[in-house]
């Protein structure tokens, strides 16, 4: 089987019986593939009303050595940037000395992340960026002072801020902003984008506030809003923002508000790391989930909360779970993992899919296996001859196309730019398979990929005789079909352990069932039955890709 991404490792340590209060690894975060999070302090200047880590404050700094160590490793592992966060991290005692550290180990990048009120000090503003800040991203949550200092909890605040922001500015330091967006500052988002570009920043990053179980009870009815309230202004903002030139950055925000905007969508795999960082960091947040109930915070909270999508999905696993009504099942050739025997009795007549190394490796496990309907994705398609004729082959690539081609047995092709090519190359064979063939969308993790990977599904039914081929996954917009054929919900062995896994969710979900619609698609008469398309199709061809079916 070809791989074409690989979900990242976790940088996080499992916590099994350590309390989160006290893990102090935790504050040292390798990030993705390419960046050292170093949270320095636990503690700040200020009293943020949204904020999140203060359950984790204690008022200590963390230990110089062990900060250093971590950016050894860092620059061991590679990687080239080291952004520097808190509690507030320019109050350690060792922060310029920590900046001068990382510019002597040869980061490329050192970013500190900070409410900026240090930098009102003009000497320290300077020794900074002389000890090596390449990036100051400030978090200022409006252009009005007494917005920003209600939110933060400090009167002058503000004032200190913007002071701060010009020295930097000054000194020629780049710096962009961050604003988490709430009830007090929604409506300000396009005003914010002007002033913020007069100050001279590079960019602007609006955080759609998520909540979190301290600040819900402290602060539901004074920054808490319906996120629905924002769409006109986050859309202005973006307006705005294309129209003077500043680079704008969404986290958390709806997709379906961005029709248009679509280079602004959250990238998956961001919200599938951080989701794993919060079920890590706060392990009570889903401790109930895994035991079998529901998601802690599940109920008032999920209409203000950007994981809405996500903790839908696993409530409806754990009650297809429950209810034993999984889609199909898709399990290694080897010995089953603990939890899904007892799923596969409870649903006799469910289909399968195997994945195993060959043919040989599968052919046991087949027989088992009978007479459920059952696919099976190989690793090498060689001594293919030893599939039972009414085992489907999955098949994700030319070379593999080619290799099942004379196979009396059904196809499963992922529609990716190589399997198109290669259908492209072969009409007539397309043609005659007829029923034989099902075609399914590819989903990406990453746009990148996507973009090299992913094809115009439109265009691939408009060209290829796929009249007789069954069709799964696509919308009727896309496929040209008249019905909708939703995708397969394969229960895997990692969704099946006794003990929920909430990461291994987030990489399912992400990856294969972060579906999106356009606003428009309300009209289609297929809209009910329609799941839409992964969101990194429409971050590829935008939701004007989708057209309502009347």
């Amino acid at each position: 089987m070809r791989t074409l991404e690989r979900f990242p490792a976790s940088p996080l340590p499992v916590l099994a019986e350590r309390s989160a209060e006290e893990d102090e690894d935790l504050l040292f975060l390798f990030l993705v593939e390419d960046q050292v999070f170093l949270k320095l302090t636990r503690t700040c200047n200020n009293n943020c009303s949204f904020c999140c880590d203060t359950v984790f404050w204690n008022g200590t700094s963390m230990d110089p050595e062990r900060v250093r160590a971590k950016m050894r490793e860092g620059r061991e592992r590679g990687l080239a940037r080291v952004f520097f966060s808190g509690g507030e991290p320019t109050i350690h005692p060792d922060f310029l000395r920590f900046v001068k550290y990382a510019r002597e180990l040869g980061y490329e990048h050192v970013v500190a992340i900070t409410n900026g009120r240090m930098f009102f000090y003009e000497e320290f503003a300077h020794k900074s960026v002389r000890a090596g800040l390449t990036e100051i991203v400030f978090s200022l949550n409006s252009h009005v002072a007494r917005t920003h200092d209600a939110l933060v909890g400090v009167k002058g605040a503000f004032d200190q801020v913007v002071q701060g922001i010009e020295h930097v500015r000054r000194l020629g330091c780049p710096f962009t902003m961050n604003v988490v967006v709430t009830l007090k500052n929604y409506p300000e988002l396009p005003d914010m984008v002007r002033a913020f570009h007069a100050m001279g920043a590079r960019g602007t990053t609006f955080l759609q506030l998520v909540p979190n179980d301290r600040d819900w009870e402290r602060s539901r009815h004074t920054i808490y809003y319906p996120t629905e309230l924002g769409r006109p202004y986050v859309r202005a903002a973006l307006e705005t923002a294309r129209a003077i030139g500043l680079r704008v950055e969404l986290k958390k925000f709806p997709e379906t508000f961005l029709e248009g905007f679509e280079e602004h969508i959250h990238d998956p795999l961001a919200w599938a790391l951080e989701l794993g960082e919060i079920d890590w960091r706060r392990p009570a947040r889903h401790a109930s989930y895994k035991a079998g109930g529901a998601v802690q915070c599940w109920g008032e909270r999920c209409g203000y909360c950007a994981y809405r999508p996500f903790c839908t999905h696993l409530m409806e696993h754990q009650a297809r779970r429950r209810e034993a009504r999984f889609d199909a099942f898709e399990l290694p050739a080897g010995e089953l993992p603990e939890g899904v025997a007892d799923a596969l009795a409870r649903q006799p007549t469910a289909p399968v899919r195997l994945r195993a190394p060959d043919a040989t490796a599968a052919r046991a496990r087949l027989a088992e296996l009978a007479p459920r309907e059952r696919s099976v994705e190989l690793e090498r398609l060689d001594h293919l001859e030893a599939l039972p004729a009414d085992v489907a082959v999955v098949v994700r690539s030319g070379a593999e196309l080619e290799a099942a081609s004379g196979l009396p047995n059904a196809l499963e092709v992922e529609l990716n730019a190589d399997s198109v090519a290669w259908l492209r190359a072969h009409p007539d064979w397309v043609r005659a398979r007829g029923a034989g063939l099902t075609v399914f969308a590819a989903t990406f993790l990453r746009l990148e990929t996507a973009r090299r990977e992913q094809v115009d599904l439109a265009a691939v039914f408009r060209d290829l005789p796929l009249g007789g081929a069954r069709v799964r996954g696509v919308p009727p917009c896309l496929s040209g079909r008249d019905e909708v054929a939703p995708g397969v919900r394969h229960a895997t062995a990692e969704l099946l352990r006794p003990v929920e896994d909430v990461v291994a969710h987030a990489q399912e979900f992400y990856w294969r069932r972060f579906q999106t619609k356009s606003e428009r698609c309300r009209a289609c008469r297929h809209d009910a039955a329609c799941e839409g398309v992964h969101v990194n199709y429409v971050r590829q061809f935008g939701y004007r890709a989708l057209e309502p079916r009347r």
